[in-house]
């Protein structure tokens, strides 16, 4: 399953977005080549931040995803605490390239219907 696939359930909103983690193969943002752009990630003491239509277009760029994790905050908080687990309303993981793992916080009305919607993509997400 691509990055665009697993993005593509859910729907578009005003969230911040945080790539904590990224190793694929595919087009990185600004024609940076992948390698950079992946120490970029890793280097950033609270992620890469990005908006819900960067993360989709880089989504649509991406070829293949080894191993990544991409987090959304409600974006006053961001700014606050990144990486607290407590302010995370959903998280995107994948791991070797093989396995997705997607949970989001259901009580936010635009989430609700995502973790069924990846099941139904991949039987084993979510």
């Amino acid at each position: 399953m691509a990055i665009s696939d697993v993005l593509a359930t859910f729907p578009d909103n005003s969230f911040g977005w945080v790539l904590l983690e990224f190793y694929g193969i595919g087009q990185a943002p600004d024609g940076v080549p992948m390698p950079e752009f992946e120490d970029r990630v890793l280097s950033a003491p609270h992620g890469l931040s990005m908006t819900w239509a960067e993360l989709k277009a880089f989504g649509n760029d991406i070829e293949q995803t080894f191993d990544c994790e991409i987090v959304a905050f409600r974006t006053n908080d961001i700014a606050e605490s990144p990486r607290d687990p407590k302010a995370v309303i959903a998280r995107i993981c994948a791991f070797d390239s093989t396995q997705w793992q997607v949970a989001v916080d259901e009580s936010v009305e635009e989430f609700r219907s995502v973790v069924g919607s990846v099941q139904r993509i991949a039987p084993d997400a979510g």
